[in-house]
């Protein structure tokens, strides 16, 4: 898979998991911002949907027949300020051809 479209699997990606997460909850999450954490120690939190779209290329894609399989996505809170809060974790397989399932 070539990067720009591996960018917008991730892009549509995040829009499944909002729309699962809204489904799943009966509200409404349209006007929440996005911010990001990978689950490890000292990570950075990344705000807004196209910087975490390219912070989960840029940990995830190495090159085209090298990208890190079963990367988990999990909605883990909503915050005060109205933030949606999308926690990732990168399993430890070795980076292969993509491939979904």
């Amino acid at each position: 898979m070539h990067l720009e479209d591996f960018i917008k699997f991730v892009d549509k990606t995040i829009d499944e998991l909002i729309l699962y997460a809204q489904m799943h909850a009966g509200r409404d999450y349209t006007d929440y911002e996005l911010e990001f954490l990978w689950q490890i120690y000292g990570s950075k939190i990344v705000n807004g949907k196209e910087n975490i779209v390219y912070e989960i290329t840029d940990q995830v894609f190495i090159s085209p027949d090298k990208i890190y399989p079963c990367v988990n996505l999990i909605i883990e809170q909503l915050t005060p300020e109205k933030r949606l809060r999308i926690l990732g974790r990168r399993a430890g397989y070795e980076p292969r051809e993509f491939g979904i399932g």
